[in-house]
């Protein structure tokens, strides 16, 4: 502590002291309840995730889901094109538009994981004003739209 903090320390009454410390207590705690409400509401996210994707594999798509979601989990960075071939061979083009959408989210969440492990930014759009191909991901988001 240098010279001015001690002086400090030295003019400032037990009262104050205490009040201050209270306030900083205080917002340790509110920033430890908020950090506790993120944890839960996170929790409660992938539960939800995880309950759509369980009602998808049990519906009138459950056996092209399962297929879907087998090819994902053996999935690399090389076989995308077998992923968009799947895709396009699907009858997700007949699914209702929330299948479809979950259907989007697995492939969505997958390939981040993928890139991810494989040192990559999770995204990697295209820019299509420079000339870029579309990414296979906005391919088949382009096919289940």
């Amino acid at each position: 502590m240098n010279v001015w903090e001690q002086l400090a320390e030295k003019q400032i009454s037990s009262p104050r002291k205490a009040r201050m410390r209270a306030v900083e207590t205080r917002a340790q705690r509110k920033r430890e309840k908020e950090l506790q409400d993120r944890g839960i509401l996170f929790k409660m996210w992938l539960k939800w995730h995880e309950e759509r994707k369980a009602m998808l594999l049990a519906g009138a798509w459950g056996g092209a889901a399962r297929e879907l979601a087998d090819l994902l989990e053996r999935m690399t960075l090389d076989d995308a094109p077998a992923l968009l071939a799947h895709v396009k061979a699907g009858p997700w083009r007949e699914a209702d538009r929330d299948t479809r959408f979950l259907t989007l989210a697995m492939i969505d969440h997958r390939i981040i994981y993928i890139r991810e492990q494989a040192g990559l930014v999770p995204m990697d759009d295209s820019l299509p004003w420079i000339g870029e191909e579309p990414t296979v991901f906005e391919q088949i988001k382009e096919l289940l739209t």
